[in-house]
């Protein structure tokens, strides 16, 4: 009988039965979502993860009146993906910060990713302090970079830029091919060129797509030549290199037109490569090849985050399905990041818990802007749902920054939609709750000027 005590035979310390025959080997299915699980709970336990999810989420939803709050995370919070979201979401809002020394990366790390998002998103033109300030870091790749962006016929800067393209680095020697084409002058095409026999790939590779964002026929061949040439002699690593550098370049429209001459003589890697970075940079295509592709690919290779991207961008019900699959296998923290937002924004269930525990762990102003991500993806009934949910103990802070939250994205309405429900005799939030939440809602109008 089920339940019933071990006979009196048997040893206090001895299994009733006997443990082989309780052992149930997993399936593979079961395996892969036990693994999977644990991948969840990690995410929810890694503060910066969840930051660089509400930052990323919050910036592509375009969340109305984010701003305040990505510029006070910008000045008092710490980490990379804020400058990189934050560079994107307003640079004319970062150079007024830095004009005004409001606010100065904190490190060189800071200075390479504020002036490589200015030159790969191609707001650039808009940051002309910023690059003014790098380019003053003597001994440093942002001098090298910000030099190519900031040269014109009256001030070449000459001295600087022979420096970069005759660093030992070759890592300096990319930046400084890629930034004087990235500027959209020709001025330098022959020191470029002399790269393009470079001893290192991603210096070659970036010589190449730096060639071909400003229309050059050498580099143009050149690229074709590595792209359809045999494997023995460009391998696959080579290619990669040149998908990865053109994408930084992609905002240009020499780039994609590149790009989707070469579509129909593409195919395997090459062709999810070419199809994500168009796609990316929103020419429309049948993505059916490239949902179809995904899931056979290793999951650390860049041509994976590359199509993660891209089918972010779409989200039709047949790229959230390949998302969805895509998120139940081990994946990077970097495929991983732009899963979970791609999901987000569409509505999948699974990944709200990762934006409950950002609004409830996280710092005030990255808390906030998560709880505003769930209202657009979820709902304001999310946050409503949050509340009444709410472990005993859970402190009022919490509460108030989720009213907060509502009074700030949802506006007067769902304010008022809020109080009528939390009052409801039945379906209502505690008294302690609910004079918190709708404290946190008022102040935010009132903040508002509502």
């Amino acid at each position: 009988m089920a339940g019933a005590a071990a006979p009196d035979s048997t040893p206090v310390e001895a299994p009733a039965v006997d443990p082989q025959e309780e052992v149930v080997p997993l399936t593979a299915e079961e395996e892969l979502e036990a693994v999977h699980r644990a991948r969840i709970g990690s995410m929810l336990g890694n503060s910066v993860f969840l930051e660089a999810v509400t930052l990323q989420l919050a910036r592509e939803l375009e969340l109305k009146g984010s701003e305040k709050y990505f510029f006070e995370i910008l000045r008092d919070g710490e980490g990379a993906p804020r400058i990189r979201d934050v560079v994107q979401l307003s640079p004319t809002g970062v150079e007024a910060m830095l004009a005004s020394g409001e606010w100065l990366p904190q490190d060189l790390k800071e200075w390479k990713w504020l002036v490589l998002t200015a030159m790969r998103e191609g707001v650039y033109p808009a940051m002309p302090a910023a690059l003014e300030r790098a380019l003053a870091i003597e001994n440093s790749p942002v001098r090298l970079i910000s030099a190519g962006l900031l040269f014109d016929a009256e001030r070449p800067l000459q001295e600087i830029l022979r420096e970069g393209f005759q660093n030992e680095d070759p890592n300096n020697r990319a930046y400084a091919a890629l930034a004087v084409c990235a500027n959209g002058r020709p001025d330098y095409a022959g020191a470029v060129r002399a790269l393009l026999d470079d001893e290192h790939p991603w210096v070659r590779a970036n010589a190449m797509a730096g060639l071909v964002a400003i229309g050059d026929s050498l580099g143009v061949q050149a690229a074709r030549d590595l792209l359809f040439a045999p494997a023995a002699i460009h391998p696959a690593r080579d290619i990669s290199f040149l998908f990865e550098a053109l994408e930084r370049l992609a905002f240009d429209e020499n780039v994609t037109s590149f790009v989707e001459e070469l579509l129909p003589k593409l195919k395997g890697l090459e062709l999810v490569a070419a199809q994500s970075l168009l796609v990316i940079h929103g020419v429309e295509l049948d993505r059916t090849e490239l949902r179809a592709a995904l899931p056979g690919l290793d999951p650390l290779i860049p041509e994976m985050h590359r199509g993660v991207r891209a089918l972010s961008t779409t989200l039709t019900a047949e790229d959230v399905g390949v998302l969805v699959g895509l998120f139940h296998q081990p994946n990077s923290q970097t495929v991983a990041l732009d899963l979970v937002v791609a999901l987000a924004k569409s509505g999948y269930g699974e990944v709200e818990a990762l934006l409950q525990r950002a609004a409830f762990t996280l710092p005030w102003n990255q808390g906030i802007l998560a709880a505003g991500c769930a209202i657009e993806a979820y709902g304001d009934e999310a946050l409503y749902n949050w509340m009444q949910s709410a472990p005993e103990g859970t402190e009022p802070e919490v509460i108030r920054r989720l009213g907060w939250a509502i009074g700030t994205f949802g506006g007067a309405e769902t304010v008022e939609a809020l109080r009528e429900r939390a009052s409801h005799p039945e379906l209502g939030l505690p008294p302690e709750r609910r004079s918190v939440a709708l404290q946190g809602a008022a102040l935010a109008l009132l903040a508002a000027g509502s």
